[in-house]
């Protein structure tokens, strides 16, 4: 690699084959059979020759950052490929502007040929990386690559289509995901090197995705790490008093535990058990996590320390496990069996809580060196065996594992769907969940998110199950469908052939998979109902046409208006026709002929079709729009959603003749067909621009002199009138904001918030 021939440059360029070297000599030595190290050697001068020039925040030659990814993987002896895969894991996100668009840039070149330019580029690179270095790499890297702002301008839009891309290249190979850890892993390494608004941001991000990613694959250890780098950059006051006051109680913790370790060595050589016995500190995240949740102080969090215990068999586990509590009073409540019920992420360990004397409570774990390295490393572990190198071993292992399960549910539920923005709080709920373990009559382990129900529970067993839920026991007796299950429950699912979905099971179904499944019914159900009443609309013209029905929907050119329409089958004219989409007159004027077509253009309507309410109904509640009903007394502007002129909106009038205006996404006006409440289908904005109407913003940032003067610089640039502002400092250094105001149109506060986005500092942003 050319880093100029100055006395520095040499230098750099002598570190970085040093480590280069170091990479190939490890890898050779674990995959002495392959040219690993010539794959390796050639990715290295690829990505060096491509990000020649580039600079990280540090000032340091961003090639340092792929190579430190790619060792970061060697240390946890990862297989050649995804060595060579990370080296060149951001050549196509970090390809230079000339590369991409030519020298001219997207102003001369115009933004949509740009964009064009753009694609055709990196797919060309793609298709290069293929060529020199195999699809499987290249796959790897494209999953890896993130989206450019020339193609998303709004930071949130392309995070969350960033993580969309990245779960769907999970779903196709598994290999993407230590690269990923060990990418934000170097990251965090290196984060000081960032202001301090943009260290607290990616601190944020870590701990509430790339964290619990880690220990969805098992990676313990990459978990731990993460959590304490970002605690430190969050939260460094909190974090360095707790360091010191660990420090100064090191010594008296070491000499108990070396004490109980010694105690238990000569336990178990008398009872004939080789076993390794190791100790440890917990991490810092974890332990402030636990004062967080009790209110505790450092001096009342009694298991700072604990101890493993490595095992040469699975049956000695047990066995130490039984001299263990032998020697020391087990806490009660503190058992878990993990070797019989794995994890979902693969975990096994035997853990217990003893009492070795009053007051000094020790938590042990037990477990094989086997058990030991998945523990660490998750699924990554099976990469650093000779014969997990092949992708279709690897991933037959991975759909054995319960890990795909949650993964392949998110992915159907989530990914498959476009969720926009709201895909980051899908993630973020998912990865974040604690798992509980329940079982059927049968004795099959199945793995929840905590706080699911029985209703989710009979999801997962399948969709019909689902559909056709009547009731669930809990150990043998009945309970209500949002009954939260527990750990070591037994459920049965009883079903009926006439049961159906209830709505209400959305408010409390806590798997993606079992609320997917529900909309999707509802959704079907819907679909039917308005093909029922656009066929009855047809019927009723027809009828008084004296037309027959039965010729008019099997003639020949009813079946070429549908195609011509563009419309997929019968059932969908029915569609268009209830939803408005279609008139009815056009339909018939195409397919009878022209005295038949007369007749029925000049006919009156005599009588309304029964099902015309119901009509009116469904029309607003798919739709939202729209305000001119003549018979309504009163309009009132919801305050849970403040509707703006511009918004999709729902009116719905109940027990009166006063109308309330919502939009449409309110979530209080989930389920707006209920016989009690009448929907006004007809709303229309016809304001003058000059009115106003009230809006709510919720703003996160972090706590920065002159923020506030930026938010209210922001809305006045968008012509936004600010009313109210009420701030509260959080403990993790943000600073929430609630801010009250006033405009004109929801394009008005949708320019206020692409204004807000671009302000350093600014985490989060919700309308209210």
């Amino acid at each position: 690699m050319v880093l100029g021939k100055s006395a520095t440059g040499l230098k750099k360029a002598a570190d970085y084959e040093a480590r280069l070297a170091a990479i190939k000599r490890a890898v050779l030595s674990k995959y002495p059979d392959t040219a690993a190290d010539q794959d390796i050697e050639r990715a290295f001068r690829f990505a060096a020759e491509y990000h020649r020039g580039q600079k990280r925040a540090s000032g340091e030659d961003y090639i340092r950052h792929p190579l430190a990814v790619a060792e970061i993987l060697t240390q946890w002896e990862l297989a050649p490929d995804l060595i060579t895969a990370a080296l060149l894991h951001d050549v196509l996100e970090d390809a230079s502007p000339a590369d991409v668009i030519g020298s001219a840039g997207p102003e001369a070149t115009g933004e949509a040929q740009a964009k064009r330019r753009f694609i055709e580029a990196r797919e060309k690179l793609s298709n290069r990386i293929a060529s020199e270095f195999g699809d499987d790499v290249a796959e790897i890297v494209q999953g890896l690559t993130k989206v450019d702002r020339l193609m998303l301008e709004s930071r949130e839009a392309r995070t969350a289509e960033n993580l969309k891309r990245f779960f769907a290249a999970v779903g196709k190979d598994l290999r993407v995901v230590p690269i990923k850890l060990a990418d934000r892993l170097h990251n965090m390494r290196t984060l000081k090197s960032l202001p301090d608004w943009k260290q607290k941001r990616t601190a944020k991000e870590t701990l509430a995705l790339y964290a619990p990613l880690a220990y969805r694959f098992g990676m313990g250890e990459v978990q731990s790490e993460l959590e304490d780098l970002a605690f430190e950059a969050l939260l460094p006051d909190i974090y360095n008093k707790l360091v010191e006051k660990l420090r100064v109680t090191e010594a008296e913790r070491l000499a108990a535990l070396k004490r109980a370790e010694k105690d238990l060595r000569k336990r178990l050589l008398a009872a004939g058990i080789d076993a390794q016995i190791t100790t440890r500190s917990k991490h810092y995240y974890s332990i402030y996590r636990k004062m967080v949740r009790q209110g505790l102080t450092v001096d009342e969090v009694l298991d700072i320390v604990g101890m493993r215990v490595i095992a040469k068999t699975e049956s000695d586990c047990y066995r130490v496990f039984g001299e263990l509590h032998s020697l020391w009073r087990p806490i009660p409540g503190t058992f878990k069996d993990y070797i019989a019920t794995p994890k979902p992420n693969m975990y096994q360990s035997l853990h217990t809580v003893v009492l070795v004397r009053p007051g000094y409570q020790l938590e042990v774990q037990i477990r094989t060196e086997k058990m030991h390295l998945v523990a660490e490393r998750g699924i990554a572990a099976h990469w650093r065996y000779k014969a997990m190198v092949d992708k279709r071993l690897l991933n037959k292992l991975y759909k054995e594992s319960d890990v795909s399960q949650w993964v392949e549910e998110f992915i159907t539920s989530y990914i498959e769907k476009d969720r926009g923005t709201r895909l980051l709080d899908d993630i973020r709920t998912m990865l974040q969940s604690e798992d509980i373990y329940v079982m059927t009559p049968k004795g099959e382990i199945r793995s929840f998110p905590q706080g699911s129900t029985i209703v989710d529970f009979a999801y997962s067993i399948h969709t019909d199950v689902g559909n056709h839920f009547l009731a669930g026991k809990v150990g043998g007796v009945q309970k209500p469908p949002d009954q939260e299950l527990k750990t070591g429950d037994v459920v049965e699912i009883i079903t009926d052939k006439r049961a159906k979905p209830r709505k209400e099971w959305l408010k409390f179904v806590k798997t993606p998979f079992a609320r997917a499944a529900i909309q999707k019914w509802f959704k079907r159900e819907e679909r039917h109902l308005m093909a029922k009443i656009g066929r009855s609309v047809l019927d009723e013209k027809l009828r008084m046409a004296r037309i027959p029905s039965k010729e008019f929907y099997k003639s020949a050119r009813l079946a070429s208006f549908i195609d011509r329409s563009g419309l997929v089958d019968m059932q969908d004219l029915f569609v268009k026709v209830s939803l408005g989409k279609i008139k009815v007159l056009h339909a018939l004027e195409f397919v009878l002929p022209k005295n038949l077509y007369e007749k029925v253009h000049t006919l009156k309507v005599a009588k309304t079709p029964p099902q015309a309410d119901l009509l009116d109904r469904i029309r607003a509640y798919k739709s939202g729009l729209v305000i001119s009903d003549k018979t309504v007394s009163e309009v009132t502007f919801a305050k849970c959603c403040h509707p703006l002129p511009g918004d999709p909106v729902v009116g719905y009038i109940k027990r009166g003749s006063g109308v309330s205006i919502h939009r449409i996404e309110c979530s209080r006006v989930e389920g707006l067909l209920p016989d009690n409440i009448r929907i006004i289908r007809h709303i229309r904005w016809n304001v003058p621009k000059s009115s106003l109407f009230d809006t709510s913003l919720r703003l996160v940032s972090v706590d920065k002199k002159g923020i506030l003067v930026d938010i209210t610089r922001a809305l006045l640039n968008a012509d936004v009138d600010l009313r109210q502002t009420r701030s509260d400092r959080q403990p993790d250094g943000t600073i929430r904001f609630k801010i009250d105001a006033q405009c004109s149109s929801a394009k008005q506060i949708e320019e206020a918030i692409d204004q807000l986005k671009d302000i350093e500092g600014i985490i989060e942003i919700e309308r209210k």
